[in-house]
């Protein structure tokens, strides 16, 4: 009688490491067939090549998927029992942080800060910014600057005029944003608008960065 082995795929995979390798074996050497269980994930993940596979892709969003192993015998060896093993891929994990130390804005005019994106891999999606007193993102591709694998972006604002007193704040804040990336939200950050009659002094920080 064979026996069929069919090693974990493992539990700690994250994005973009999507695929894993089957590796089964039976005893017998006879070779060893994969098929999905579709009734638990019915889309989220192929086996590649269809025939006689060779790596198993994670085809949606953050999930998993369950394959089975078989060698259904031949003439001299009876069917092995199937082994079963789930394939599981987690977000993908990113940290951001302000690239800068807090400064004033000026207005009129616009003014950018820049900041840090971390992750194990490089990160693809885009940062969803948001803008509050006395600035605003000229448009949208200013709101939400694509990341594209870059580890420091750069986010623009256009200043409002700070008011009578010539005084004002501007608070950014950013968000990740991918289907496959846990959400993590930049720590809000309040800047100082000061404008051309204002006298500045030195750089401070209204809110804790």
């Amino acid at each position: 009688m064979q026996t069929l082995v069919f090693p974990s795929l493992g539990t700690d995979h994250t994005y973009p490491h999507t695929s894993a390798s089957p590796r089964g074996c039976a005893t017998s050497g006879l070779p060893v067939g994969y098929v999905i269980d579709r009734s638990e994930q019915p889309s989220n993940c192929e086996l590649v090549p269809a025939a006689n596979p060779t790596r198993i892709e994670l085809s949606g969003n953050t999930g998993g998927c369950t394959i089975i192993a078989s060698q259904p015998g031949d003439s001299t060896w009876a069917a092995a029992g199937s082994v079963r093993q789930r394939f599981r891929v987690g977000w993908q994990p990113i940290s951001l942080s302000w690239a800068d130390p807090p400064h004033d804005m000026r207005y009129p005019g616009s003014a950018s800060v820049r900041i840090r994106v971390q992750s194990p891999d490089p990160f693809d999606g885009y940062i969803s910014m948001k803008a509050s007193g006395a600035c605003a993102f000229a448009n949208d591709d200013a709101a939400n600057p694509a990341v594209g694998g870059r580890t420091v972006i750069t986010a623009t604002v256009v200043l409002r005029d700070p008011g009578p007193d010539e005084k004002g704040e501007c608070t950014l804040t950013g968000d990740p944003v991918s289907d496959h990336t846990q959400s993590r939200k930049l720590t809000p950050r309040t800047y100082r608008v000061v404008g051309q009659a204002g006298n500045s002094s030195p750089s401070v920080s209204l809110s804790p960065s």
